[in-house]
């Protein structure tokens, strides 16, 4: 996910994103919650196939969030969800 693997808390997730990330994801909060958490930030469009840059996101930066599920407090899965991106 986002160039680190998807292990640990949601908060060991969203700091390994955030310092050894591939710039995809720039987490911004954690939410954590007993079977989910979500991590959220923003989506950098400006590397991709599907660069984005409608207003108010012309910067390519979209709002975005990673949502975890979490079992004994730890991330067993995590997707990057963008509602600008959906169909």
């Amino acid at each position: 996910m986002c160039g680190v693997p998807v292990k640990g808390t949601a908060w060991e997730l969203a700091a390994s994103v955030a310092d050894n990330g591939d710039g995809s994801f720039i987490p911004e909060s954690v939410n954590v919650y007993q079977d989910k958490a979500y991590i959220k930030g923003w989506l950098n469009t400006n590397n991709t196939e599907n660069e984005y840059r409608e207003e108010p996101y012309d910067d390519g930066y979209l709002p975005a969030q990673i949502v975890c599920d979490i079992e004994n407090g730890k991330v067993t899965h995590a997707l990057v969800y963008c509602e600008i991106l959906e169909p």
